[in-house]
C-alpha cells in the first residue's frame, strides 16, 4: 500500500465506507498514512442511535471543515439501541476493540488520536475506561430535535440517502428550511415540507420518499401541490401507518384523476391538485385502528379501479415495529436494492 497512489486509496475508501461509520473510523486508526488518505470520506456514511450519539455527531460536524464534511448517507434514530433484529451489528461511532458499555467514541476531530490510542491500550489491559468527553443529556424532546435539525442542515448540501427515525411527538419541532440538491432517497416519520413557507425547501433529485408514520391526517388539498413544487423528480412515494381520515380517500381519488369514491360526500375538486406528473407509484399502507375497516374499504375500491400508479399494501397494527428494519432499508437504498419498496407479497415494488 505504501506504493499505491493516495488518489487510488481514497477511491477504495469511498467504496468501502458505506456503513454506519465503523469502517471509516477503523481505517483512520490503522496508520498515519491511512488516517490522512481517508479523511475526505471518513464522514461519508454515518448512522447514529440515541441522544448521546446524536449530540456527539452534532458537536463533531460543527468542528469539521466544510470540505471534509461530505456526508452522503445519514441515518438518525432517537432510540438508544437498535431493535433485536439489529443486535448483531456493531454500535456506531465505536472502535472495534471496545465494548459499547465501556466507551462512547466520538470522531478524531473532537478527540485526539493519541488520546484514542491511550484509551485503547487501557481497554486491552482490562483497566476501567473513561469516556473521552461528556456529552449533553437531552433535557427535552425539543432539545434533541433541534440537535437533529442542526445535523440535517449541516449535511443538506451533500446527503444522498437519509433516514430520520424519530417519534411523532418530536416532529413538531422538526422543520428544515434547507434544500437538498443531492438527496435521492428519504425516509422520514412525517411530511417534512411546510405548506406555509414563502420559499419552501426543494428536493430536485428526490426520487423515493417513504413517510413511515402517517398517524395524523395529511393536508389533502395541499399535499400533492407541495410535492409537485418541491420534488419535481419524485417517482415513488410510500405512506405507511395511515389512520382513517375521511377526506384522504376522496382527495386521493381526485388526485389520481379518477371519479370520487362511491361512498364519499361531494368534494371540491378544484382545490385538489393532481399527483406529481413524475410519480410512477404511490404505495398506501393503512394502520389497523378502530376505523380500519372503513378506510380499508376506501383503499380497496381505489385498488380495484386498476390504476398503475396506486399500490395498496397489507395493513399494519399501530405500534408494531417488528415488520420494519429501518437500518436495513437505509442500507438497501445505499446499495441500490429494493428495501422498503419490496411488497409484502414478495413482488418488487420498484
Amino acid at each position: 500500500m505504501d506504493r499505491t497512489p493516495s488518489e487510488v486509496c481514497t477511491r477504495i475508501y469511498t467504496y468501502a465506507c458505506t456503513d454506519s461509520g465503523f469502517t471509516g473510523r477503523s481505517i483512520s486508526l490503522t496508520s498515519r498514512q491511512f488516517h490522512q488518505e481517508c479523511r475526505p470520506v471518513r464522514y461519508q456514511s454515518i448512522a447514529v442511535h440515541g441522544p448521546q450519539s446524536i449530540f456527539a455527531l452534532e458537536s463533531s460536524l460543527k468542528n469539521v471543515p466544510a470540505h471534509l464534511r461530505r456526508v452522503r448517507y445519514l441515518f438518525i434514530s432517537s432510540e438508544s439501541r437498535p431493535g433485536s433484529s439489529l443486535a448483531s451489528r456493531r454500535p456506531e461511532w465505536q472502535h472495534p476493540t471496545m465494548d459499547s458499555e465501556q466507551v462512547f467514541l466520538i470522531p478524531e476531530e473532537v478527540e485526539s488520536t493519541a488520546s484514542i490510542r491511550a484509551r485503547l491500550i487501557a481497554a486491552r489491559a482490562g483497566a476501567p475506561v473513561r469516556p473521552p468527553r461528556a456529552v449533553p443529556q437531552a433535557s427535552s424532546e425539543e432539545t434533541l430535535t433541534r440537535s437533529i435539525q442542526t445535523i440535517v442542515a449541516l449535511v443538506a448540501e451533500t446527503v444522498e440517502v437519509m433516514e430520520l427515525n424519530i417519534p411523532i411527538s418530536m416532529c413538531t419541532y422538526l422543520r428544515s428550511d434547507a434544500s437538498f440538491p443531492q438527496l435521492t432517497d428519504l425516509s422520514s416519520t412525517i411530511f417534512m415540507l411546510s405548506y406555509y413557507q414563502t420559499n419552501p425547501p426543494t428536493y430536485p433529485q428526490l426520487r423515493r420518499w417513504h413517510i413511515t408514520d402517517c398517524l395524523q391526517p395529511l393536508p389533502d388539498c395541499d399535499l400533492y401541490r407541495t410535492l409537485t413544487e418541491s420534488t419535481p423528480s419524485l417517482t415513488h412515494l410510500r405512506l405507511s401507518r395511515i389512520q382513517y381520515d375521511p377526506l384522504f380517500g376522496k382527495a386521493l381519488a381526485v388526485a389520481l384523476g379518477q371519479a370520487p369514491l362511491s361512498a364519499s360526500r361531494p368534494v371540491d375538486m378544484s382545490r385538489i391538485q393532481k399527483v406529481p406528473p413524475s410519480l410512477e407509484k404511490l404505495y398506501i399502507q393503512p394502520a389497523s385502528n378502530g376505523y380500519h375497516s372503513v378506510f380499508k374499504r376506501d383503499m380497496e375500491e381505489l385498488a380495484a379501479r386498476g390504476s398503475d400508479r396506486f399500490v395498496l399494501l397489507q395493513e399494519i397494527p399501530i405500534g408494531d415495529q417488528a415488520t420494519r428494519d429501518p437500518v436495513a432499508d437505509w442500507e438497501a437504498a445505499i446499495y441500490g436494492e429494493e428495501g422498503c419498496w419490496r411488497r409484502q407479497d414478495g413482488n418488487s415494488a420498484v
